[in-house]
């Protein structure tokens, strides 16, 4: 039976809210690869602990399932669905969007980091277009370096994720409970 796609969202957008994570993930530069500044990613994770419903949500937005072991949990196998690549994030991201209820603000944030980071790609390959630095066998030098401006716009989105992951507000049920039961005098 073929479900509605708005319905499939709507049943993603249900199971991240619960289980899921939307993040942006920082990294130490590479010495290998010669890298200056950290390495920012925008993932979205599913942990389960069957992965039946990991394996539905793969066949309809693709995506990796991994294998892992949880300790604290009975040593229950724990599924991971997650998707990592930033072109196929930062669209589920704003198909989801309408749908979540309590990571919405942290979808809002890393949608802005993938098109943030998509803007400073394309300056990076005008600035190196521009560059007439060569190397010494006469080769242009790639423009590989974030100007400062640049990491600090990522430290800033990175920042405000994080910090969302940590706000809890309560619902509004709980505060007028709250302001009824200390009218009458009760705690």
């Amino acid at each position: 039976m073929k479900q509605n796609k708005g319905l499939q969202l709507a049943y993603l957008a249900g199971v991240i809210d619960s289980d899921g994570c939307i993040t942006i993930s920082k990294h130490a530069p590479r010495a290998q690869c010669q890298q200056k500044s950290p390495n920012y990613r925008v993932g979205i994770h599913i942990n389960q602990v069957d992965g039946r419903m990991l394996d539905y949500i793969k066949g309809i937005f693709g995506g990796k399932i991994y294998v892992c072991k949880q300790y604290g949990h009975g040593n229950a196998t724990v599924y991971r669905w997650e998707i990592v690549s930033q072109d196929k994030a930062q669209a589920l991201l704003k198909l989801l969007a309408p749908f979540l209820r309590y990571k919405k603000k942290q979808a809002e944030y890393a949608y802005q980091f993938c098109c943030l980071k998509n803007r400073q790609e394309k300056d990076r390959l005008r600035r190196m277009k521009e560059s007439s630095g060569t190397d010494i066998i006469g080769r242009s030098k790639p423009v590989r370096k974030l100007t400062n401006n640049q990491l600090k716009e990522r430290e800033d989105l990175f920042l405000k994720i994080k910090k969302e992951k940590h706000t809890f507000v309560p619902s509004a049920a709980v505060e007028t409970k709250r302001s009824e039961s200390s009218k009458d005098g009760k705690r």
